[in-house]
């Protein structure tokens, strides 16, 4: 009988791991993405300047909606819990989503 509880809890320690070992892969995936999308907003940020001589004010407009949304996200990703809170914002709220996340299609977090 001591065997067998033995030998479950090294599988439940096992599944453990190894779920944990999944979670910090996704996790890191997630945040080079974010990453990624945190360097594309901050190249479109910068073009804003030239985007208001051009006279396109509504795409101005669209970025600094953007940088407001990045804000959004780097304030919740602060919070304990928020790198998962804000995984689900950028894969699941396509409102509060900045345009650099807008097209990607994220099956890993």
């Amino acid at each position: 009988m001591k065997d067998k509880i033995k030998l479950s809890r090294v599988n439940i320690l096992t599944l453990i791991i190894e779920d944990y070992k999944n979670m910090k892969k996704k996790l890191k995936q997630f945040t080079q993405k974010l990453g990624t999308g945190l360097k594309q907003e901050l190249s479109e940020t910068r073009q804003i300047p030239g985007q208001i001589r051009k006279g396109n004010l509504k795409e101005a407009g669209k970025q600094i909606g953007d940088i407001g949304r990045m804000i959004v996200i780097a304030a919740v990703w602060v919070l304990p819990a928020g790198a998962i809170i804000s995984g689900f914002i950028v894969k699941y709220s396509k409102k509060i989503r900045p345009s650099a996340f807008l097209y990607e299609t994220d099956e890993s977090v």
